[in-house]
């Protein structure tokens, strides 16, 4: 059986840690094409011109609170799902999910990949057989 390789967009402003995250979502056996951009204004245009399936962004990229612009964007162009990853201790799982309407939430630094990797697949309805 043939799999749908997934798109996916990673939106982290940390240079290399959007990059790692991708690394692991493939190492963890998720069939996707990612793409990482360091800028929302870069993730922006990408959710214009392409088709994703999932959208993971970071809450404060620098500009501001883009992570709530970026999942309203993906929600009203594609109504896909977002996961949102913050470093902020002073911003709740549920203030979070309140400003940007997200489905998922991360807490950063991600110490342990099963959880994210469990919620990725849960989100995008994958079973939990991996690639080989």
């Amino acid at each position: 059986m043939n799999e749908k390789i997934l798109e996916i967009l990673i939106v982290e402003d940390e240079p290399g840690l959007g990059d790692l995250i991708a690394r692991f979502i493939k190492l963890k056996g998720v069939r996707a094409n990612t793409t990482v951009c360091t800028k929302a204004s870069d993730a922006h245009a990408e959710l214009r011109n392409k088709r994703f399936d999932l959208v993971i962004t970071d809450f404060n990229v620098p500009t501001g609170s883009e992570g709530a612009e970026i999942t309203q964007a993906a929600k009203a162009l594609y109504n896909i799902p977002v996961i949102v990853m913050s470093a902020r201790m002073e911003a709740s799982q549920q203030q979070i999910h309140e400003l940007c309407n997200a489905d998922g939430y991360l807490a950063k630094p991600i110490m342990d990949w099963s959880g994210p990797i469990a919620m990725i697949k849960r989100l995008l309805h994958l079973s939990d057989q991996t690639a080989p």
